[in-house]
């Protein structure tokens, strides 16, 4: 039942005893209803694809430090030991990855300073580059094996699959 305000001649409302009746109903009815309503609602623990329910603070905030750890950039400073390659023409060799935990989604770059870089053209070496296959790092040079042993800087990041 909907409350209805009744304005009187005199621009003033008047609460009788029907209205009163009619106010203490609804009240009730409404009461009721309110119950329900909250055991109905489900919240999810983080968000969940698909799921239309709304997600507690807490497993948002989770899930954003979650994802600012994976996009965190770490770099590492690894000596590439020239007397490790192997093959010939199309060298390669273990990545060192130093105690940096390498998932499939790890993603390495390499650079190395100007002093480096000089020690691998001068050794005839035309690029270095780095292949993650699976969690498993591997280094590879083209051209001539490097002849020395060559600093470079890695940089690890998590790649957020989508």
């Amino acid at each position: 039942m909907a409350l209805e305000k009744v304005t009187y001649v005199d621009g003033e409302t008047v609460i009788g005893a029907k209205n009163l009746n009619d106010i203490q109903d609804e009240i009730i009815e409404n009461a009721a209803n309110i119950e329900t309503k909250q055991d109905i609602l489900v919240f999810d623990d983080s968000p969940e694809e698909g799921s239309n329910n709304p997600v507690k603070s807490g497993g948002v905030y989770s899930s954003i430090q979650n994802a600012e750890e994976k996009v965190k950039l770490r770099q590492k400073s690894v000596t590439l030991v020239s007397s490790s390659w192997v093959g010939n023409g199309f060298w390669t060799q273990s990545f060192p990855a130093n105690g940096y935990s390498v998932t499939e989604n790890t993603r390495v770059d390499l650079s190395c300073n100007r002093e480096n870089m000089g020690k691998l053209l001068n050794s005839g070496t035309e690029s270095v580059y780095v292949s993650n296959d699976g969690g498993v790092l591997v280094v590879y040079a083209t051209g001539a094996k490097p002849s020395t042993d060559i600093v470079v800087l890695a940089d690890f990041q998590e790649v957020i699959v989508i």
